[in-house]
């Protein structure tokens, strides 16, 4: 993943499910919101061939939550690649 040397946009990426949790907060649709996370990142970066959704031949990350992916309390417990 690269930012073009933007430290600011690399730095806030961790930030990005919570700024999702705020907007269906204040009234996205969870669909919408979920999508931005996922497939609509893959399209922006160009890699939507290959990652942002669960098809064959394509590669995921498996992650389990002690919550509501969407509610900022909420921590990821673990992950696999």
């Amino acid at each position: 993943f690269s930012t073009g040397g933007n430290a600011f946009a690399t730095a806030n990426a961790r930030n990005l499910r919570l700024n999702a949790a705020t907007a269906v907060a204040h009234g996205l649709p969870r669909e919408v919101a979920l999508r931005a996370l996922t497939l609509g990142a893959a399209e922006i970066l160009g890699v939507a061939e290959k990652l942002g959704s669960i098809e064959p031949g394509k590669d995921a990350t498996f992650f389990s939550c002690d919550g509501d992916l969407l509610e900022t309390p909420t921590k990821v417990t673990a992950a696999w690649l």
